[in-house]
């Protein structure tokens, strides 16, 4: 269901005119979440180390893009 959504959404946002990238964060334990955004092209471009903290626990979350091609137009 989540990839179904996903591809949607991404169907969506392709798009939307001059959008360039988008940006998103997903708890670094959360191993399925971070697969799927990674095959459908988002790249890791950062690690926030004990990023939230819930129920007395600390959780990194990871940094994610994907870049669309951009054309400039003159």
């Amino acid at each position: 269901m989540g990839a179904v959504l996903l591809d949607r959404a991404l169907s969506h946002l392709r798009q939307l005119d001059g959008l360039r990238q988008i940006i998103l964060a997903v708890t670094a334990s959360n191993l399925a979440a971070s697969s799927l955004y990674k095959s459908r092209g988002f790249e890791v471009f950062g690690l926030e180390r004990d990023a939230l903290f819930i129920n007395g626990n600390y959780f990194d979350e990871e940094h994610l893009v994907l870049r669309f091609k951009f054309e400039k137009s003159d």
